[in-house]
């Protein structure tokens, strides 16, 4: 009963559907795999994002690439996926000049923490909403493929922009 009438007072915001965006596969693809429920607002501004990263793909592709091979804990063959290590993605910061007293290193570091991490698939049994199926999160690899590279990118501009957000 929990279950259907919580479904029904407060139903899922729609998220936004790339198909018919126009915009590069590849871009699709890797929005498709992104996770981005943990930041506030999601998924009300996905869409704008969405529109925002888009056209920019091929260049923000490269950057990630740039500093993906930059650190000594990249790919070790010529063929597999590169990712970024976390200090990679605060050299990145620190060349962007992102950083500031309020936000700091250490929400870098979380952010990374965060856009690595292995999502929990946790839920209230349909049949009882007592019970919790499914596992908890996990930490990541320790190293962003490119779509978490994405998702860490718009924490970054968030935090960054409501640095107290979350303190």
């Amino acid at each position: 009963e929990l279950a259907v009438i919580s479904e029904a007072l407060y139903p899922p915001l729609p998220r936004y559907d790339p198909a018919d965006s126009g915009a590069n596969p590849d871009f699709i693809e890797i929005w498709s795999k992104m996770d981005l429920g943990h930041i506030f607002g999601f998924p009300i501004w996905e869409q704008a994002v969405f529109e925002l990263l888009a056209p920019h793909h091929e260049e923000l592709k490269s950057i990630f690439t740039h500093y993906a091979k930059s650190g000594t804990a990249g790919a070790t063959s010529a063929n597999a996926a590169p990712t970024m290590q976390g200090t990679e993605l605060g050299n990145l910061c620190l060349d962007i000049d992102i950083l500031t007293e309020k936000f700091n290193m250490t929400r870098v570091w979380n952010i990374f923490r965060r856009a690595d991490q292995v999502d929990d698939t946790q839920q209230k049994s349909k049949a009882d909403a007592r019970v919790i199926e499914g596992e908890a999160a996990k930490s990541g690899d320790r190293g962003l493929e490119i779509h978490e590279f994405y998702e860490a990118l718009i924490a970054l501009g968030f935090y960054r922009f409501n640095p107290e957000f979350g303190e």
